[in-house]
């Protein structure tokens, strides 16, 4: 419900409304141009950022975007004035929405502090009257005063890139008229001294310091110069609704050489005349760059006049230095309604559960890489739980050392399944492949499998409904097409969105990065088992373009697939299914055809392998022969490789297989546990030791994991 407390101790953490968003704290993130979006496009790299940084009832404010190409002031800053532009924020918004979160986008034009590089024609970047950001430095290009048609076109460039936001899915824009930028070189004295109507007319700057009585006449000064703002501000609104609009401002920051001889009179005209639109928010930057780290007090801001001047519904959020008690004192006197935070969540991820728990926040004086290329110092920063916690889903050398004593010459090794997803989990100590932390981890496994001269695939796993939501992100249900219980599994599932359909696409796709740069030699796609893929493809009562057909059922495992054909070739790919295997609820009553499309739509990838589990889980013994297998029908559909697995292990049904041509590869599970040099004993014709008792697979550590000998360890008489 609206304004439901959710934290009665701490302000920071109760919900408010702001426009149409109904946020669950008051923590904003505040925008950073950070120079990662070449082509001026935002990416895959961008949205990983973002995503990162969301949380459930959240409000993100982006970078600057650029609504025109005039607008555009620093290399690789993501524009959002074109269909292309809103195309690819849209993938970003998505996947913010898929965390439950909230997207403002901050529309920025540079005015003079941009360069004629970035211009069209290579023209004088434009602004109110000339001039150059910085009037002491003659190496500064000086700007164009803008003409009345380039402002009727500028202004017009702000509407429509207003419906380009709409159509990507943005909550709300913020209208960037701070930092010295054009709004703000239009408000201020100092950068507007024109003699039309969109300045000072006759009356000249003294007037701004000499203010009577006689506020007609400098009241007309402040009408122009706020002309420019109120006109781009009408111009939105014919597009979105006030609910979805925002400004900024930065009154006293003097950045840029943007100032004003009396800022108090100048923003008090301008809020007071803002007080008839009822906007989500207005954003305002303290005077002071590093204002109150010092726990200076609230007091003394000269902001508090200016903010007693923004009245309900529209919000006041103020950023600058709130990373002590002054914000939960700034909210619970009612100064603000809401805490802008920003470079704070460079280096910190997850600064708003830091902040709730009372975790150490992470220093971020150090500025060095926060305009650098790449994914370096953008979206390689851990959590805490990554950097403190995570070394419990990070693979580490006890795991590497299990993978290397079960190596020979040119084998192919399949991990255990990774967690691909932060919804993923359904058991403790599993590693992941999300974070550079567990990259790094893998690499050590995957060095050592290489130097014994074998190969190495990561299956990517997501649970799905066979999840638990004590792994879970904030202790949700898991997730599944359809809801259900996974049996045995004892907890209701809660049905995936379009949007966290596609957020967990996107995850599919940074492990697939991942497991490449951790140097696995390909991946292996899970799909088997009652696991997240298998239950599209079976367990699945969706109604929408997920379920129902063999094409819309098929949809997320292809989606999954094509994404991850972006980071690796085919040939380093491969999928496991599991026909007719019961497993957890896996009952689809047409199996047959259902995986005979799937299997020949498989065949266009060219991928290295399939593997295939055998129906029968727990071998062959009392089961059928696997020459009458159900399995074998699938063999003359897949052109590629078929790997079979499940009660091949011992006696000769596996090199019956090889031989009949029903498979080109055998997977063997179970017996490499308890037979680190399984490959060895087979060649030699050796006894196997017994299967481990299933209770003591799971956790633990180098107990009945690593502890098991070779052949030649346990008789070193043996001449073999």
């Amino acid at each position: 419900m609206p304004g439901e407390v959710s934290d009665p101790e701490r302000k920071l953490f109760t919900s408010i409304t702001v426009g149409d968003m109904i946020l669950k704290h008051r923590i904003v993130m505040g925008p950073m141009t950070r120079g990662r979006s070449p082509g001026n496009l935002a990416n895959d790299t961008n949205l990983t950022f973002y995503s990162q940084r969301a949380t459930d009832g959240g409000l993100l404010i982006t970078e600057g975007t650029t609504p025109s190409e005039s607008g555009q002031g620093f290399e690789d800053v993501p524009r959002i004035y074109d269909e292309a532009g809103s195309k690819a924020w849209k993938k970003v918004n998505d996947a913010v929405h898929a965390k439950g979160g909230f997207i403002c986008a901050q529309l920025w034009h540079t005015g003079r502090a941009s360069a004629s590089k970035f211009q069209k024609d290579g023209k004088p970047a434009l602004s109110p009257s000339g001039g150059s950001v910085d009037a002491n430095d003659k190496t500064k290009e000086v700007a164009r005063p803008a003409t009345l048609d380039d402002i009727k076109h500028i202004v017009s460039e702000f509407r429509d890139t207003a419906r380009w936001a709409r159509e990507a899915g943005f909550d709300a824009v913020e209208l960037h008229g701070a930092h010295g930028y054009l709004i703000d070189e239009f408000l201020q004295s100092s950068t507007n001294q024109r003699t039309d109507d969109y300045g000072n007319h006759c009356f000249g700057r003294a007037f701004a310091s000499t203010l009577t009585d006689e506020r007609v006449s400098l009241g007309g000064s402040y009408e122009n110069r706020s002309r420019f703002l109120f006109e781009v501000l009408d111009a939105v609104l014919l597009e979105l609704p006030e609910t979805k609009v925002a400004v900024r401002f930065s009154p006293w920051f003097n950045w840029q050489d943007c100032t004003d001889e009396n800022p108090l009179e100048l923003f008090s005209y301008v809020l007071t005349k803002l007080q008839k639109y009822k906007l989500a928010y207005i954003h305002f930057t303290e005077p002071t760059f590093r204002h109150m780290e010092k726990d200076s007090s609230l007091a003394d801001s000269k902001l508090n006049p200016l903010l007693a001047l923004v009245k309900a519904p529209t919000r006041k959020l103020a950023t600058g230095g709130y990373l002590n008690k002054n914000a939960e004192e700034a909210l619970r006197s009612g100064r603000i309604d809401l805490v802008g935070v920003a470079r704070a969540f460079i280096v910190n991820p997850d600064f708003v559960e830091r902040t709730r728990l009372g975790l150490p926040i992470r220093d971020f004086s150090n500025t060095e890489g926060w305009y650098s290329k790449g994914e370096a110092g953008y979206i390689d920063h851990p959590t805490y739980s990554e950097e403190k916690g995570a070394e419990k889903e990070v693979a580490n050398e006890l795991v590497a050392e299990m993978y290397t004593q079960r190596c020979s010459p040119g084998a192919l090794l399949i991990s255990e399944g990774v967690h691909c997803s932060k919804t993923a989990a359904g058991h403790p100590a599993v590693p992941g492949l999300l974070n550079a932390a567990q990259v790094e981890g893998w690499k050590l496994t995957t060095s050592s499998v290489h130097a014994k001269g074998a190969f190495i695939f990561a299956q990517l796993w997501h649970t799905g409904r066979a999840g638990d939501s004590k792994y879970q992100p904030e202790g949700r249900a898991p997730v599944s097409p359809s809801g259900g219980k996974a049996e045995p599994h004892k907890e209701e599932a809660r049905i995936l969105t379009l949007e966290e359909i596609k957020f967990i696409i996107s995850e599919y796709q940074l492990s697939a990065k991942n497991a490449r740069l951790a140097n696995f030699d390909g991946i292996e796609i899970h799909a088997a088992h009652g696991y997240l893929i298998n239950q599209f493809l079976e367990a699945n009562n969706r109604t929408d373009e997920y379920g129902g057909s063999f094409e819309n059922r098929a949809r997320f495992l292809f989606e999954v697939l094509d994404v991850c054909l972006k980071e690796l070739p085919s040939s380093k790919i491969a999928i496991r299914l599991s026909p007719y295997g019961g497993r957890r609820g896996m009952a689809y009553e047409n199996q047959k055809d259902l995986y005979t499309y799937v299997i020949e739509r498989l065949n266009k990838y060219n991928l290295a392998y399939l593997q295939l589990t055998e129906p029968v889980w727990g071998g062959w013994v009392e089961g059928p022969p696997h020459e009458t297998s159900k399995l074998n029908e699938y063999r003359g559909i897949f052109r590629g490789p078929v790997m079979l697995t499940g009660g091949y292990a011992e006696g000769d049904a596996a090199e019956k297989a090889l031989q009949d041509g029903r498979a080109d590869l055998i997977g063997i599970g179970r017996a490499f546990i308890t037979n680190p040099d399984y490959v060895f004993r087979v060649k030699n014709k050796l006894p196997l030791n017994p299967y481990l008792d299933f209770k003591l697979y799971y956790g633990g550590g180098a107990e009945n994991y690593t502890s098991w000998p070779t052949w030649q360890q346990a008789q070193p008489s043996s001449k073999l």
